[in-house]
């Protein structure tokens, strides 16, 4: 699946779970999530998140190499699969795992494309634990990076349409959301077309050098760590700059908090292969450090009060540079 938060994906799976009523197993990242917080309560949720990222994975394969059981038809992966690097990372596990077993793996992206208006009205209908702020949905709409190729199936037009595939999304669909939300007739038509979608995907094929696979997706993941690190830092920046003009008195306790954050970045970061979800938690990290060095309760309550400005101010900075 692949999409915004609150563009549908997981009513989307709903369907596909109703429509295949069998052999249909679903990985859910935010439940993961949950589950992780819950276990560990001195977790937070990048930590928590990473660990869903892997977990997810490992699941996948376990799926995949079972012996004692048969293969389900369908596994879902449902998240935001917002970035390319992240559905390159399941396809080079369904590599490895046919590396290892012979068998028929194909993978099929669907791309659920719904207004960000209509994401940002269904994220703050949902309960307040699952709510993402609106800035992070509106921030990640400008990185998301959809399929290169598929289906294109819209309210008003259920043409197919195709351009050149990169390995990994040979097989790919963009889902318009009012087209199957309307009525059941439609979702029906949907599902048929879905189901025949992933029918005609081609087989992912076994690498030819599983340590030269290796190799490229640590080298992968080193780029993004620097990457993520660099990016985190200028987001700091911004936002130590459009602190310390409106509380001068802070001196350099916003330059203090933003040493701190990249400290233990660098100490915890493994794989960050997500943005938008590194800058929620930057921002969490870097509002908490600031309240708790703000000084008073009266300086705490005008920070509280200011926040939002600062945060318009530093990301409109951040996205300029």
């Amino acid at each position: 699946m692949c999409g915004l938060p609150g563009a549908g994906k997981s009513t989307l799976a709903n369907c596909l779970e109703t429509h295949f009523e069998t052999g249909v197993v679903r990985i859910e990242y935010d439940a993961l999530v949950t589950e992780r917080l819950r276990a560990y309560q001195d977790s937070n949720e990048l930590e928590a998140w990473r660990w869903a990222r892997g977990e997810a994975l490992r699941r996948l394969r376990s799926i995949l190499t079972t012996t004692t059981t048969e293969l389900p038809a369908l596994i879902l992966l449902d998240d935001n699969f917002h970035l390319r690097s992240m559905r390159r990372n399941v396809y080079h596990e369904c590599q490895r795992v046919l590396a290892e077993k012979e068998m028929w793996v194909d993978m099929t992206c669907l791309w659920v494309d719904t207004p960000l208006q209509t994401c940002l009205l269904h994220n703050g209908t949902r309960d307040e634990s699952r709510r993402i702020p609106p800035h992070v949905i509106t921030k990640m709409s400008h990185t998301l990076e959809p399929p290169s190729i598929g289906i294109s199936i819209s309210k008003d037009d259920s043409s197919s349409e195709k351009t050149a595939a990169i390995t990994w999304e040979a097989s790919a669909m963009r889902i318009e959301w009012g087209l199957w939300k309307e009525n059941e007739t439609h979702q029906k038509q949907l599902m048929e077309m879905i189901r025949d979608c992933m029918e005609q995907a081609p087989a992912i094929v076994p690498p030819v050098d599983l340590q030269a696979l290796d190799r490229a997706t640590q080298k992968d993941r080193e780029e993004t760590l620097a990457n993520a690190l660099h990016r985190c830092d200028r987001l700091l920046r911004c936002l130590v700059g459009a602190t310390s003009r409106r509380f001068r008195h802070l001196g350099k306790t916003p330059n203090e908090v933003r040493k701190k954050i990249l400290s233990n970045l660098r100490q915890t970061n493994k794989d960050s292969d997500d943005p938008d979800k590194v800058d929620q938690v930057i921002l969490s990290s870097y509002i908490d450090g600031i309240l708790q060095q703000s000084g008073g309760t009266n300086h705490e309550n005008d920070m509280r009060s200011n926040l939002p400005l600062i945060i318009e101010e530093a990301y409109q900075q951040f996205c300029n540079i």
